[in-house]
């Protein structure tokens, strides 16, 4: 005969796997390793959502405090906190981070001082190497109450192959954990005629890095149409060769760098024909 504890315990076990499969439908998470494509956020998030349909987007609030936009379809967003000396986050960016993630509905992934190493080399006033790596533990410990967000490290691929601002690619990696999510910016490389960017190398020791750093993605990616390409056709190859080196090397995604001056790309036109092939996989 069962007993009033049994089937208390029965209850407390069906009412868990409801909550457990209610949070599941409304926080849906990908596949740790999924392929997806997304474009940065433009104008607006509803502007580049009208022009490319349901995709993951990249949003920038540089200098601004980190905003409370949701991003409907996923993504990634970047922003420059303020840290103290051992590289805290100031309360206002410690209340600012946990709205935006409460905020979240589906998987993104969040990046303090994006780009670090171009900043540095551009002399810009940025964190310490010791002040950077301080702040990823911070946010990553802090994110795990909020398990679709993901904490990422955000550089430009150029440190793939030569020293930039604080040093080589070693130097930062030492200063995060081991294994931490990374991404690396294909873009800001702005040929003025043809050929368009060769990232050969680049992609190569991307690839080398992705081997101890499985989560990394290009959250930036994208060169501007040359005169001498005036339809299009050969930035339309390289988008659709770059992002298919770049799956191959590992990233698990890509966002077009969709704003001037590498875009935006016109509707209707072959790059942007190849860039939706590229999203529609």
């Amino acid at each position: 005969m069962t007993t009033y504890a049994e089937y208390g315990a029965q209850a407390d076990a069906q009412i868990a796997a409801l909550t457990a499969e209610l949070y599941a439908c409304q926080h849906p998470t990908p596949p740790p390793l999924s392929w997806f494509v997304g474009v940065s956020a433009g104008p607006s998030i509803a502007e580049q959502l009208a022009k490319w349909g349901p995709v993951p987007l990249r949003v920038f609030y540089g200098g601004r405090g980190l905003g409370v936009d949701v991003l409907p379809h996923g993504g990634c967003a970047s922003w420059n906190p303020t840290l103290n000396a051992m590289g805290g986050l100031s309360a206002a960016d410690l209340s600012a981070v946990v709205a935006w993630a409460k905020a979240q509905t589906q998987p993104v992934s969040l990046a303090g001082w994006h780009e670090l190493d171009v900043k540095k080399q551009a002399g810009q006033a940025v964190p310490t190497l010791a002040q950077f790596g301080a702040m990823n533990v911070q946010l990553r410990s802090l994110m795990t109450a909020y398990p679709l967000v993901t904490v990422r490290a955000i550089f430009g691929a150029h440190l793939l192959v030569a020293p930039v601002g604080y040093g080589n690619v070693a130097a930062y990696l030492a200063a995060l954990p081991a294994g931490f999510p990374l991404g690396f910016d294909f873009d800001g490389s702005r040929p003025t005629a043809l050929p368009y960017t060769d990232y050969a190398a680049n992609i190569a020791n991307f690839t080398t890095i992705a081997a101890a750093h499985p989560d990394i993605t290009v959250p930036e990616f994208g060169v501007p149409q040359v005169s001498d390409d005036p339809s299009g056709a050969s930035l339309a190859a390289w988008l659709l060769l770059n992002a298919g080196k770049l799956r191959t090397a590992g990233a698990r995604a890509v966002y077009l760098f969709d704003t001037a001056p590498e875009g935006p790309l016109v509707p209707g036109s072959l790059p942007f024909t190849a860039y939706k092939q590229i999203i529609a996989g």
